[in-house]
């Protein structure tokens, strides 16, 4: 299953992206910083729709 998750780099949001991970989904973050992962990450303010749906898209 894909499963986008913004803000995966909270507290929360990195529970859940390290346990889809391992239980072999594919994660998409989106996040306003994104770091290192082995998923995969975003780029994404929050507001803007922009060039990242389009990486998103291709992506599922």
């Amino acid at each position: 299953m894909s499963i986008v998750l913004p803000g995966g780099f909270g507290q929360v949001g990195a529970i859940l992206a390290h346990a889809f991970h391992r239980d072999g989904h594919e994660v998409v973050v989106l996040s306003r910083n994104p770091q290192p992962a082995p998923w995969t990450t975003l780029a994404w303010d929050g507001r803007t729709v922009g060039s990242g749906r389009m990486r998103l898209t291709a992506r599922m």
